[in-house]
């Protein structure tokens, strides 16, 4: 729930190693957000990014998510919504690819476009619904 100020209490990062929505992330704990999500494949990464939130004061977690498999979507971010309020959605979801490397190999590229345009679709859409 958003405080009295309006400053989302809770936050989901769909893509939760993005640096940009990382630091976005850590922007809102200073103002008081409380609870972060972040889902992504589960790595390393994905765990030193949430120590790092926690360094910062907040309720970091972590939720297994991958773009690539929109059959799970559902139940990943489920859990997320099942857990209690989140108040702001921040789609992180995407990969950069490489050009000369798509430009060569299809499927490559089409890896690119379903990581970036069905699952944030997917994704999306899953949040959007329990947030109505």
């Amino acid at each position: 729930m958003k405080d009295a100020f309006g400053i989302p209490q809770s936050l989901l990062i769909l893509g939760g190693t993005s640096e940009i929505a990382l630091a976005t992330a850590r922007r809102m704990i200073v103002r008081r957000t409380r609870t972060v999500w972040l889902a992504g494949r589960p790595t390393p990464a994905l765990e030193e990014a949430a120590e790092q939130l926690r360094a910062l004061g907040a309720d970091a977690r972590t939720v297994a998510f991958d773009a690539l498999d929109p059959e799970s979507h559902e139940e990943a971010l489920g859990k997320v919504f099942a857990e209690g309020d989140i108040d702001m959605v921040l789609m992180a979801v995407g990969v950069l690819g490489d050009q000369a490397l798509d430009e060569r190999e299809p499927v490559a590229a089409a890896r690119v476009a379903m990581t970036n345009y069905t699952g944030a679709v997917s994704s999306g859409l899953v949040c959007a619904r329990a947030l109505q």
